[in-house]
């Protein structure tokens, strides 16, 4: 089975093609099911990398050497966010203008 996708970011257009292997036989590999298998197990993976790229612009990032430990930091910061109440946003802009924001539990007690 193969699942074609295309996508346009900046006028820019790209084309791709994942192939899928399955062990199920021909009878129960409907193509609704396939496709139910194929988003399923896409969907795990997406909203972890989503929420980093978002937040952390992680996509942009030229760190290809070792880019697993600054995910991992990332992944850290995120949470460390997450359990202090803040928003990620918040976050975000209030580093960027350089000030303090105050979470609403404290961070380590």
């Amino acid at each position: 089975m193969s699942i074609a996708a295309t996508r346009e970011i900046r006028a820019k257009t790209s084309a791709e093609v994942a192939y899928l292997v399955t062990s199920l036989t021909k009878a129960e590999a409907s193509p609704a099911r396939l496709l139910a298998l194929a988003r399923a197990h896409w969907s795990f993976g997406n909203p972890l990398h989503w929420k980093r790229d978002v937040a952390m612009n992680e996509d942009r990032s030229r760190s290809r050497a070792g880019a697993r430990p600054f995910a991992s930091l990332r992944h850290f910061a995120l949470a460390i966010i997450r359990t202090t109440g803040l928003s990620t946003p918040g976050v975000r802009e209030a580093f960027a203008a350089d000030t303090n924001p105050q979470p609403s539990t404290p961070v380590f007690e």
